[in-house]
């Protein structure tokens, strides 16, 4: 049975575990950092070159976004950068169209990589003349980390090569790049309420004097129907509560996560309830005892969207009743 305090650090824990997964549905996005542009040659035709060494400055991104499920989304994105040369402000802002893969992790980060193109205008004085506007692209790698206590909402971190052309009056002169390190915060709309904690740990065996009915549950690995060292030791108690108590039926269960087609995950369901099933044979259970059931991906332990894949949800539920 664990301890006040392993309750207390479950608590704290499990409510983040719980939605660090992918992004799915539309989201929003604002981000602010700090920027350092590096130093560039502005050269128009027939004059000198004058060297521009840029001050870092400040960063702000704002996008919006939709995760099409598998850890692939797609937004739009408008940023703003500020930053002096040569004893002038340097404003650099425009849009982007960027595409992401979010990596599961299994933890509660979720890892990201990103690539942007879109369209970046540099106003030397930052008083409203333009140095032109150009072709701007982007790579980005990031990571977020959800919070807990409000569904949908994440922290990220992220670094940003942006890279763009001046122009002065004619064609670009010189490519700029900018280095941005940006912190904010993403929310995911329509992300589903968190479950109490109890329904999210498989509850251990009641004593002797406890309630005749008892549950026990069975963890499976992702796309696997074979038991584990700690799942036979599982089913091994539940075999052997079975003839200490008075039991009228055993009842196996068997659930998948919300990865794979509902047809392929209905399959295997009832393949974990049977390899439970002839685990509890296997600890001395009679045959006629065990009712088996696969119920695909329905009656999750943890919501989650569709392609998602969530540890609670393949599991082997044994009721004895």
């Amino acid at each position: 049975m664990p301890g006040r305090k392993g309750i207390f650090v479950l608590a704290l824990v499990a409510p983040a575990a719980a939605v660090a997964q992918p992004a799915a549905g539309p989201y929003v996005n604002l981000g602010a950092g700090a920027n350092f542009l590096q130093n560039a040659v502005l050269k128009p035709a027939g004059e000198q070159g004058v060297r521009l060494d840029f001050a870092p400055g400040a960063a702000v991104a704002a996008s919006a976004g939709v995760g099409l499920g598998g850890g692939l989304r797609l937004e739009l994105e408008g940023d703003f950068t500020t930053s002096r040369a040569r004893g002038a402000k340097a404003d650099m802002y425009g849009g982007f169209v960027n595409a992401f893969y979010d990596f599961t992790t299994g933890t509660g980060f979720v890892p990201y990589l990103g690539i942007g193109a879109g369209y970046q205008t540099l106003d030397l004085d930052g008083g409203g003349a333009e140095t032109g506007s150009a072709f701007g692209y982007q790579g980005i790698a990031g990571l977020s980390y959800p919070v807990g206590l409000v569904p949908g909402l994440s922290l990220t971190a992220e670094y940003r090569l942006v890279g763009s052309a001046l122009f002065a009056g004619g064609p670009p002169v010189s490519n700029v790049f900018d280095h941005q390190a940006l912190l904010g915060l993403r929310y995911a709309f329509g992300t589903p309420p968190l479950p109490p904690l109890p329904d999210m740990l498989a509850p251990l065996p009641p004593p002797p004097s406890a309630a005749r009915i008892r549950t026990y549950l069975v963890f499976f690995d992702w796309d696997r129907a074979d038991l584990s060292a700690r799942a036979r030791q599982i089913v091994a108690q539940a075999a052997e509560a079975s003839r200490h108590v008075q039991t009228t039926r055993i009842e196996v269960s068997g659930y998948t996560d919300a990865s794979g087609t509902q047809t392929y995950n209905q399959t295997l369901s009832v393949r974990r309830a049977q390899t439970v099933e002839a685990e509890l044979v296997r600890d001395g259970v009679a045959t006629t005892d065990i009712t088996i059931h696969g119920f695909g991906e329905s009656n999750p332990l943890v919501p989650t969207a569709p392609g998602v894949r969530e540890p609670p949800n393949r599991r082997v539920e044994i009721v004895l009743k």
